[in-house]
């Protein structure tokens, strides 16, 4: 197993994994990607740049580094029925975040269903966008660089095709092909999310 993660050898380990719509993955790393302070593009020797435009991170995910949302599916979705494996979608969460944490408490173990009403709130982007700096990442040797300035950004889904081009369009669909191309329930579950396959 090239990422090391064999499930199959820790059955007694719980891996839960989320995926999100490419495109929208796309549209975030570039806010993500010009989120980044000062102090973290010191420690990182500039990078990366100030200014990054989503058809330099659309070539990160597509050429350069295809393995950080490509290979991560390819990964993890032969063990999406794997009974410690937890597979969800981001547009699931937005579509019935009541629905998916309840799904992921029962995978976890967690009778949670009398505090639902707490976790909902909790785990939901007004929640999150009010408290920001609780969910900042720190990097650094003394964990005092912040990762990005705002780790909570938009929380949306859809619309991130409108923001490619056509022919940024056909280089991600050239992208899906080569890498999911073999399987087209694969395409269709990361794109959209909804149940998983058998």
């Amino acid at each position: 197993d090239a990422h090391g993660l064999q499930v199959h050898l820790h059955p007694r380990v719980r891996y839960v994994c989320l995926a999100r719509n490419g495109r929208e993955v796309v549209v975030s790393m570039v806010a993500f990607f010009q989120n980044r302070p000062k102090e973290f593009r010191r420690l990182w020797g500039g990078f990366p740049p100030p200014k990054v435009s989503i058809e330099q991170v659309l070539r990160v995910m597509t050429v350069t580094s295809p393995g950080y949302f490509f290979g991560y599916l390819l990964h993890w979705w032969p063990h999406r029925r794997a009974p410690n494996v937890h597979l969800s979608h981001y547009a699931d969460l937005k579509r019935n975040l009541r629905r998916e944490a309840a799904r992921l408490a029962y995978f976890l173990g967690i009778d949670a269903a009398a505090h639902m009403d707490v976790v909902v709130e909790k785990a939901g982007f007004a929640y999150m966008k009010a408290r920001a700096e609780k969910f900042r990442l720190w990097t650094g040797p003394d964990l005092t660089v912040p990762l990005v300035a705002n780790h909570i950004n938009e929380g949306r889904t859809g619309g991130a095709g409108a923001r490619f081009s056509a022919e940024m369009n056909r280089t991600w669909e050239a992208a899906v092909e080569e890498h999911f191309g073999h399987d087209p329930t694969l395409i269709a579950w990361a794109e959209n999310g909804g149940e998983l396959p058998p």
